[in-house]
């Protein structure tokens, strides 16, 4: 008989042994051939989450960082206005900044300098909190953790913000932690 020839019993046709011999490889083929792309793809998947873990959104030190306003607390507040608060665990070349942001349109209008810390105090002067015909407009004031590219980027918005009557920005930049936020009702 021929590789892969038939017996007849009967009416049925069966296989020869060497016939479900090849087919049986071929499926062995395709479930190695399955296993190795299955592989590649959880090592590629988890290249992928280690680097996802190494970006700055995900830093193991901004979250030991605990950042509290004292004031202003929630409620009506004045146009103008410092606000303070306590800090712990700031990381080594890192710097607090606020922002303040017009719950009506969700800009981010970060203030034009960094808050300045005195052990675990913070302080953030002279924040004018929006223009001055937003009377009972509501505010989120935030405290963000950045370190100097976010602060190269808030300076380059800040040093056009007033001849563009301050456009906001459509989000922090990159890297940044908002660590805290209290929204107020300007007076």
């Amino acid at each position: 008989m021929s590789e892969g020839s038939h017996t007849t019993d009967g009416d049925r046709t069966q296989p020869t042994h060497e016939g479900t011999r090849r087919r049986l490889q071929k499926v062995k083929n395709t479930v190695d051939r399955t296993n190795t792309i299955i592989g590649t793809i959880a090592i590629v998947v988890g290249w992928i989450l280690g680097i996802v873990t190494l970006l700055p959104f995900h830093s193991v030190e901004a979250s030991n960082t605990s950042v509290r306003i004292t004031y202003p607390s929630p409620g009506v507040i004045d146009r103008q206005i410092v606000m303070q608060g306590i800090v712990r665990y700031l990381p080594e070349g890192k710097s607090l900044w606020a922002d303040i942001q017009d719950l009506s349109d969700l800009r981010q209008n970060p203030n034009n300098q960094a808050c300045s810390v005195s052990g675990t105090n913070f302080q953030c002067g002279q924040l004018y909190i929006g223009g001055a015909s937003q009377h009972n407009h509501r505010f989120q004031l935030e405290v963000w953790i950045v370190s100097v590219d976010q602060i190269q980027e808030i300076n380059s918005y800040n040093s056009t913000a007033a001849k563009l009557n301050y456009p906001g920005l459509t989000s922090p930049p990159d890297g940044t932690t908002i660590a805290t936020s209290v929204q107020v009702l300007r007076r």
